[in-house]
């Protein structure tokens, strides 16, 4: 899913006519979180500018047009610090935030 994201981000430079990015899930939960795989030991000692989610969070970074996020249910983790991201946040009435970072010892 990084990747695919990431591809569509780095997609949209140069375009002019593009106004907005929008970026919504399909179905009652917005994000439940990253795979915990990828913080693991290895791609830490690898290098994490190697990841799929750091090459997403880059390229959310260098979009040129404004990124509106569209969240409804469950944002957590990954899916809610995304939302730093962001240029804009829409929150649906029955939104919800969570980073359960510590809980799930992925503190550094």
């Amino acid at each position: 899913m990084y990747g695919a994201l990431a591809v569509a981000l780095e997609s949209t430079a140069g375009h002019n006519d593009l106004r907005v990015v929008l970026i919504q899930a399909d179905g009652n939960t917005f994000s439940v979180g990253s795979d915990v795989e990828e913080l693991s030991a290895e791609a830490i000692r690898d290098g994490m500018e190697a990841t799929p989610g750091a090459r997403f969070l880059r390229s959310i970074a260098s979009v040129e047009v404004p990124v509106v996020a569209a969240v409804q249910g469950k944002a957590i983790g990954v899916g809610a610090t995304l939302l730093l991201h962001c240029d804009y946040v829409v929150l649906a009435n029955d939104a919800q935030l969570s980073a359960p970072f510590a809980e799930i010892a992925l503190v550094f």
